[in-house]
């Protein structure tokens, strides 16, 4: 993907776009009036990936978030089917990282929920779960089953957001 530059006259000062397709947008100023204490700034960072993790057990939930957050991912922790259905609408994730059971909602009915609302119904979702693969898995884009290291925990997030962004 090729990059594209413009430059914008803003008062004293010009505004560098880069932009290349499939990331964020990065602005640096330059020539900035004498009395600015820097005459180059960086507005704006490349887009990390988004994932909710909805887990009912804590510990492994809050773990899990830090190291994907280590791991260039936004992470967010839920620790209900209903907390994570509820944070996967409003923050639209690029992949939700679900548990199969849990009190309340079982991840199977999270999955269809959120395959059944237009808004998030792309999201890539990815079962994490220390039970085995049920033969019904419908709308889910993976599975694993724990012990997972974490580089192979990343890429597979990263080839289904990939998949479902494509």
């Amino acid at each position: 993907m090729e990059e594209v530059t413009s430059s914008i006259p803003v008062r004293s000062a010009n505004l560098l776009q880069n932009f290349t397709p499939g990331s964020r947008t990065s602005w640096v100023s330059f020539g900035l009036a004498p009395h600015e204490p820097s005459c180059i700034q960086y507005f704006m960072t490349p887009r990390r990936p988004s994932v909710v993790i909805i887990n009912d057990h804590i510990d492994t939930c809050t773990g899990l978030a830090e190291l994907l957050e280590l791991d260039g991912f936004e992470a967010y922790s839920c620790f209900s089917g209903v907390e994570g259905l509820y944070q996967v609408t409003i923050r639209t994730p690029d992949a939700v990282l679900l548990d199969m059971n849990m009190p309340g909602m079982s991840g199977l009915e999270v999955c269809a929920a959120i395959r059944n609302r237009q808004s998030i119904a792309n999201t890539a979702i990815v079962f994490h779960s220390g039970e085995q693969k049920p033969a019904n898995l419908d709308g889910a884009d993976a599975f694993l089953t724990y012990p997972v290291p974490l580089d192979i925990l990343a890429a597979v997030l990263r080839a289904t957001i990939s998949k479902r962004s494509a």
